[in-house]
């Protein structure tokens, strides 16, 4: 957790409205890829949807970070929708982060 989470999590009034506070351990490609996919089973979706390029991306792009991982995946699902793409590739990957530019990873 960041330096400024921490902070806030000082707050005693915070704290109250917290109840359960945990740190998750950053995702290397492998795991990332084992975790995407798991989140897409449990969607319903048996299939993989990510090429390994894209995890690859996605995993960089993220810094293995679980919400970060989600949110680029969400994106790049709408963005290869809306292309009919029967997979998330490397270059939808690489438009969704060059479009975010840090602001939900």
């Amino acid at each position: 957790m960041g330096d400024e989470a921490q902070g806030h999590l000082k707050s005693k009034a915070l704290r109250q409205r917290i109840p359960i506070r945990c740190q998750l351990d950053t995702f290397d490609v492998e795991q990332c890829g084992e975790y995407i996919n798991h989140r897409l089973r449990v969607a319903g979706q048996p299939n993989p949807l990510f090429t390994d390029e894209a995890i690859a991306k996605v995993a960089t792009a993220s810094q293995g970070a679980p919400r970060a991982v989600n949110n680029i995946c969400d994106l790049c699902l709408f963005l290869g929708a809306s292309r009919n793409l029967p997979k998330v590739d490397g270059e939808v990957v690489d438009v969704v982060t060059q479009e975010i530019a840090g602001s939900l990873i």
